[in-house]
């Protein structure tokens, strides 16, 4: 919850609007985490407000002059997908740890992970021993 706050935190001070929800929160259904309205919003009204320089898009990451090189160099790469702008721009910022602006986000991402981290029981629900042997095989290059 720790980590949670703190972007939160992070949010408001650069401009975010979050006082009409109680984020996070764990007085919900299900006591998951979540968020839980502080007052009523009606229909069409905004919950919360962030402001567009706290969004991670690809005009955000083309921006790092850091990256800028890496996106030149490689722009045939670069501009199949958007995705890849993201990606790279995410791993370099999570690199650099809490010296990044967007350390308060990431640190909130959950851990990559796929079928490949699952134990065999779990995996056999898949019903599909094709896709078990490529999570192998996809593990041991990654391992490799």
């Amino acid at each position: 919850f720790e980590k949670e706050l703190l972007f939160r935190q992070w949010l408001e001070k650069h401009g975010a609007k979050i006082d009409k929800v109680d984020w996070p929160s764990r007085e919900t259904t299900g006591n998951v985490r979540g968020a839980v309205a502080l007052v009523d919003i009606p229909a069409g009204e905004p919950m919360f407000e962030i402001p567009e320089q706290l969004m991670i898009t690809p005009t955000t990451c083309l921006k790092c002059l850091e990256l800028e090189l890496a996106y030149k160099k490689y722009e045939t790469f670069f501009s199949v997908d958007d995705d890849r702008i993201i990606t790279l721009f995410l791993m370099h910022e999570k690199l650099k740890g809490d010296s990044s602006f967007w350390f308060p986000y990431l640190e909130i991402l959950p851990e990559p992970s796929g079928s490949g981290d699952w134990v065999l029981e779990e995996q056999l629900l898949l019903q599909d021993t094709s896709l078990i042997a490529e999570s192998k095989r996809r593990n041991a290059r990654i391992n490799a």
